[in-house]
């Protein structure tokens, strides 16, 4: 029996390995994408999914305030 490192989407709210998602964390009320250390709460999205998270504003949520354009831009532009 092997075992699977099953993290929950923000976006999709599904269970999804590990490997299908990208760790982001926020810090000082900023997002910080990717998150490579394991400092801070991790949170995740699906590969892939960074516009329609933007879109359905779950970063807006997690930090409590809306993205500046600036943030979107970054964030966007980390996905391509």
């Amino acid at each position: 029996m092997q075992i699977q490192n099953k993290r929950l989407d923000l976006v999709s709210r599904e269970s999804l390995p590990v490997e299908e998602l990208t760790r982001f964390t926020k810090k000082d009320g900023k997002i910080i994408l990717p998150a490579l250390s394991y400092e801070g709460r991790g949170y995740y999205i699906k590969k892939g999914s960074i516009e329609t998270a933007i879109k359905r504003k779950v970063f807006d949520r997690l930090l409590r305030r809306s993205l500046t354009v600036e943030e979107k831009e970054s964030l966007l532009n980390y996905e391509r």
